[in-house]
């Protein structure tokens, strides 16, 4: 376990009060993703990019299951 000294323990401090850096850091977690998500084929994309570079790999392409049930936890 890492402890902090003094110095930095004054600096969270300092920037933890900062309303400039909670506004910043509020308008990143809110464009994130940008705009690829509002792609509606993004996905499709995605997994195309995904096989290909499986294929690179030499990672055999595995058979579609579809997903049965209502009850998906991770």
């Amino acid at each position: 376990m890492n402890i902090l000294s003094k110095e930095e323990a004054e600096e969270l401090l300092f920037w933890s009060k900062s309303k400039s850096l909670k506004r910043d850091m509020r308008k990143i977690r809110q464009n994130q993703y940008g705009s690829y998500m509002n792609d509606p084929d993004y996905i499709n994309k995605y997994i195309k990019f995904l096989t290909f570079i499986n294929s690179l790999a030499g990672h055999p392409q595995k058979k579609f299951k579809k997903l049965t049930g209502n009850s998906f936890k991770i």
